[in-house]
């Protein structure tokens, strides 16, 4: 691609200091200081309309903006499309090419997602904004072209380089689930009230759109040359040298959707009605899913650590306390296994047990003793599920809810919608002792009980177990496996899915990085069982003989499984 120099604007990101009265503008952008003007919303409104980037930036993937409505178009007759201070969202792009770097005609395609948190409210939100990072909020601060290492890296070794790369940022801040639009709400002390969007759902929705609603067979063009705000798709006339094109998604065959860390969050909750909704738009396309990066224990692997409770099938093992407050189901001594949940008397073992956090608001309609609802990220109090659900307007799991409700608390729990209700083929990278979980020099990150990832065995065991059991358990004891969730194919009792539609890459070690690190994805090998030399398999590797060839790859690093870590070569 050619990158040259444009015309580009920086907006200053600071409250205007020593405001006379509160006041209501349209975004938090709108609150920022721009040209003196300390609410200005008129300039908010021409930089959504006709946006531009902060500054040229390099590598080989190029920026464009995201129609302004999420069915593509700039009518907006359906849904808006903004970042959460506003502005435009923005999305990357890295057409196809052969291993000499040249132009390929492909069909296949990967959409990339990042990671990060989210806010919950107007309060939560203000602060990061202005005292914080405010990266993930607002398309401010984009360049024009960024680079990007392992599945978009240049590297020879990427057989990826012959998938078309769209590199989604963050700015909605909600995980790219969201769907909500908050009006007035207040954002910081001094009683100012804006509108804030988590459009992140829709983002995904206008730039599927966005590739489909272009030359039917030429696909979508843009201009590489200097133009502001790169909207140049009616500029870059066919033969012209600085014209760079993607074929039509409507016509793609392979379609990988990766969510990574928070990402992957939000995919797994998503997925089973997103990809259906790409499939509208692309029906020759097989679509997977891969969660780079979100493997964190389920409340649904416990049991496998709580000898009073024992049973065989780690699954379903909730279900065999649920509703009972008994002396085994009870933790009396508060060791901090699940100590939130069981510190409150709660059921042991059960989801109401875990997300029971009574006498706060707002309530779960679907489970008033659930208080706000905390997850089991990290085993402490973390993210108030239920108070996240709300605010970002995000879809659950439809199968998880026709099983345990509307709203249920198992289906605000990612790792248990995933183990247990995601139909939609997948794949999953996690490093079994992830620093960004576990945390580093002895301590667990975050952890109600300092020594709790120590108690019950080394730095990781649950995270271990788990992969081996969704490895050896997986086709016979998850709920879409057993029929209880039909999602598959709608009859209950259907049998599982073909040996290529779930996979897993586990090793060892501490890397949160996966498909986006050249080190995890190209440098980090495990052998397989009774392998040798040529046998050696890294993440690269085994996403795309699994994408790409229907070959399946179930690599975690355990005695259980017989992977080992070897050398790469």
């Amino acid at each position: 691609m050619n990158k040259k120099t444009f015309f580009s604007v920086w907006f200053a990101l600071c409250l205007v200091p020593g405001l006379a009265e509160a006041l209501s503008c349209n975004s938090l952008w709108s609150l920022r200081s721009g040209g003196g003007v300390a609410c200005d919303d008129a300039g908010l409104d021409a930089l959504y309309s006709n946006p531009t980037v902060a500054a040229e930036g390099s590598g080989p993937l190029l920026g464009l903006f995201a129609p302004q409505c999420a069915d593509g178009t700039s009518s907006c007759l359906g849904d808006e499309v903004r970042c959460m201070d506003g502005t435009r969202p923005i999305y990357y792009v890295d057409p196809a090419e052969d291993a000499n770097g040249e132009p390929l005609i492909s069909n296949h395609w990967i959409f990339w997602t990042t990671g990060g948190g989210t806010c919950i409210d107007g309060q939560a939100c203000g602060r990061q904004y202005f005292n914080g990072d405010r990266s993930g909020m607002t398309s401010a601060s984009a360049t024009r072209f960024r680079e990007e290492q392992g599945i978009f890296s240049s590297d020879s070794r990427n057989l990826f380089r012959h998938y078309n790369r769209v590199y989604l940022r963050k700015c909605t801040s909600d995980r790219f689930s969201g769907t909500n639009t908050h009006n007035a709400l207040v954002v910081n002390g001094l009683g100012d009230d804006v509108d804030l969007f988590t459009h992140g759902r829709f983002m995904w929705q206008a730039v599927f759109n966005d590739l489909v609603t272009t030359h039917p067979t030429i696909g979508k063009k843009y201009d590489t040359s200097p133009c502001p705000g790169m909207d140049c798709d009616n500029s870059c006339p066919l033969g012209s040298t600085t014209c760079e094109w993607l074929p039509n998604l409507a016509n793609a065959t392979k379609v990988l959707l990766i969510g990574w860390s928070g990402g992957a969050t939000g995919l797994i909750n998503q997925v089973d009605s997103l990809a259906p909704e790409l499939q509208a738009l692309a029906p020759t396309a097989d679509i997977r899913a891969v969660f780079d990066g979100r493997f964190n224990p389920s409340l649904d692997v416990q049991a496998a650590f709580w000898a009073d409770i024992a049973p065989a099938d780690f699954v379903n093992d909730y279900t065999q306390c649920a509703g009972v407050i008994s002396p085994d189901c009870i933790d009396a001594d508060l060791d901090g296994r699940i100590s939130h949940g069981e510190s409150l008397n709660a059921p042991r073992g059960t989801y109401s047990g875990l997300f029971n956090e009574p006498g706060e608001l707002p309530l779960n309609p679907a489970c008033p003793a659930c208080g706000l609802g905390y997850s089991i990220f990290h085993f402490q109090v973390g993210e108030r599920s239920w108070q996240t659900h709300d605010f970002l307007g995000y879809q659950l799991d439809a199968g998880c809810e026709a099983v345990h409700g509307v709203d249920a608390p198992q289906c605000l729990e990612p790792m248990h919608v995933l183990m247990n209700h995601v139909a939609t083929p997948h794949f999953i990278r996690v490093a079994l002792e992830d620093s960004t979980y576990w945390g580093t020099g002895g301590t667990a990150s975050g952890a109600d009980d300092s020594n709790y990832a120590y108690q019950q065995g080394p730095l990781g065991a649950r995270t271990r177990t788990q992969a081996v059991h969704w490895v050896q358990g997986f086709a016979t004891d998850s709920e879409l496996a057993l029929g209880i969730d039909d999602s598959w194919s709608g009859v209950a009792g259907v049998p599982s899915p073909p040996p290529f539609a779930t996979a897993i890459f586990a090793p060892a070690g501490t890397s949160h990085a996966g498909t986006i690190a050249n080190s995890s994805f190209f440098n980090t090998c495990l052998l397989p069982p009774g392998g040798g030399a040529g046998d050696e398999l890294n993440l690269h590797t085994a996403l795309y003989e699994w994408a790409t060839f229907d070959i399946p790859r179930d690599a975690v690093q355990s005695a259980a499984t017989g992977w080992s870590p070897v050398v790469c070569p």
